[in-house]
């Protein structure tokens, strides 16, 4: 395994079977290394937001932040037919490049799911989980029907006719390459309060909209396929999950219902929830997520 680093904050690793995982780091040198699990659409990127001391919990992170692009977004390699249980093995090895004996995952979003994998197959491994507004399982018709009726149309296609997701979701990869936050944009009025404030932060929105952009670099492939992936079994019960987990939901939040993180919480044996009466889906990220790592990497304390 090599790591190649392209500038002070990001780089790659090249796993054992060639490919190359891409990942941006900061925080201090010999902190407690803590793995970030970005949301769809979204990349490395996202992290940038916690990089720049944006957010409640301001002041010196405490650990240091690995912020991993999936295979097929941003700077890493498109691995063909990946599950989400693939996901761990590629962790073990970038924990093992970057010297992490042990360490925290954070899933946000769509990266919950993987967070959720690594706490599963890597118990000796990974010290707490936290999952941000995070999704459950879509195969679940009791999850996948509180779904937006968009994202829920998605799901439906891709089960019943799967060839037809490459042209369906293109249009959708040419938006968030060239007009990342139009379709955010357009939904605006129909999001909560702390939404549309969170999405109304210039800087916010940067974030949001280099995340999105680079979710896109190498085409709509690899989107293409973490919705196949959201949308087949996750090949392991969270409730086998041993290890503590933390999770934190918008109750106001339109994207992933409050519903479904109640049932993920209810599920996992050792986890500890909190809902936030006022927040949605990218408040709870705009606002909370500084002030979440924090207690996230003091959780085991």
């Amino acid at each position: 395994m090599r790591v190649t680093m392209r500038n002070e904050f990001e780089g790659q690793i090249t796993l054992s079977d060639g490919r190359r995982l891409g990942f941006q780091t900061f925080g201090p040198q010999g902190g407690r290394p803590l793995f970030y699990f970005h949301g769809f659409p979204g990349s490395r990127l996202e992290a940038s937001w916690l990089r720049n001391g944006q957010g409640n919990g301001n002041g010196p992170l405490p650990c240091r932040v690995y912020a991993i692009d999936r295979p097929g977004i941003g700077l890493s390699d498109y691995l063909p037919g990946r599950s989400l249980c693939d996901w761990p093995a590629d962790i073990a090895q970038f924990a093992d490049a970057v010297g992490a004996g042990r360490f925290t995952v954070l899933g946000v979003s769509g990266g919950a799911p993987y967070a959720a994998s690594c706490a599963w197959a890597l118990p000796d491994r990974v010290q707490a989980t936290g999952l941000v507004c995070g999704i459950g399982p879509l195969d679940d018709p009791v999850n996948s029907a509180g779904l937006h009726s968009v994202n829920r149309g998605f799901l439906g296609l891709l089960r019943r006719f799967p060839k037809l997701i490459k042209p369906a979701y293109l249009p959708f990869s040419l938006v968030f390459k060239h007009w990342p936050l139009a379709l955010l944009d357009s939904r605006k009025a129909l999001l909560p309060e702390q939404d549309r404030i969170a999405l109304d932060d210039p800087d916010f929105r940067e974030v949001l909209s280099g995340s999105f952009r680079e979710s896109q670099r190498q085409g709509s492939r690899g989107s293409e396929h973490e919705m196949r992936v959201y949308s087949s079994p996750w090949g392991f019960d969270p409730g086998e999950i041993r290890g503590p987990v933390k999770l934190w939901h918008g109750e106001q939040d339109p994207v992933v219902p409050a519903a479904m993180a109640r049932r993920m919480a209810a599920v996992l044996p050792n986890c500890n929830a909190e809902f936030f009466p006022d927040d949605g889906h990218y408040s709870l990220l705009a606002r909370w997520t500084r002030q979440i790592v924090r207690e996230l990497t003091h959780f085991t304390d």
